[in-house]
């Protein structure tokens, strides 16, 4: 058992996490690239399910002029597909860290864009498109960095 299976569940005792059990102990390419296809899923479920909700709430707090502000829209959708995956993670048993560092692969590729925006080189309507885009590689990142989370 290496330090990575680890938890500490009660304050002085250990046991191993429940983060492989979501893969029941296989390992290979196909654990993988299942999981890659649930989070793409879940990804394309949480757009309709939560971006709209989010976005009545981002005109509710932040006032109906708020909508329009691209960077704000495209925080909307990348927070309304996090929200989704997260759900899918934590149901399937990944270990906090594992969820944590997933949902940051999603956020962070559209917060990046940001700057590009600002800059004119990228516009507003293709900020979220190219956030969308980059957040496959993200995830694809943190999966192969944490092989061992995802099966391979």
């Amino acid at each position: 058992m290496n330090s990575q299976s680890i938890a500490l569940t009660q304050p002085g005792s250990f046991e191993a996490a429940p983060h492989a059990t979501h893969h029941g102990g296989r390992r290979g390419i196909g654990p993988f690239l299942r999981h890659f296809v649930e989070m793409f899923v879940a990804m394309m479920v949480g757009m309709p399910l939560f971006g709209m909700p989010l976005r009545s709430l981002q005109g509710v707090l932040l006032g109906p002029s708020s909508v329009g502000i691209p960077e704000l829209r495209a925080l909307g959708m990348a927070a309304a597909m996090t929200v989704a995956m997260v759900i899918w993670m934590r149901f399937r048993r990944h270990s906090s860290r594992a969820t944590t560092e997933m949902a940051a692969a999603m956020v962070v590729p559209t917060v990046a864009l940001f700057p590009l925006l600002w800059a004119g080189i990228i516009s507003s309507g293709m900020l979220v498109g190219l956030g969308h885009v980059l957040m496959l590689p993200g995830m694809l990142a943190v999966m192969l960095y944490r092989r061992s989370e995802y099966g391979l």
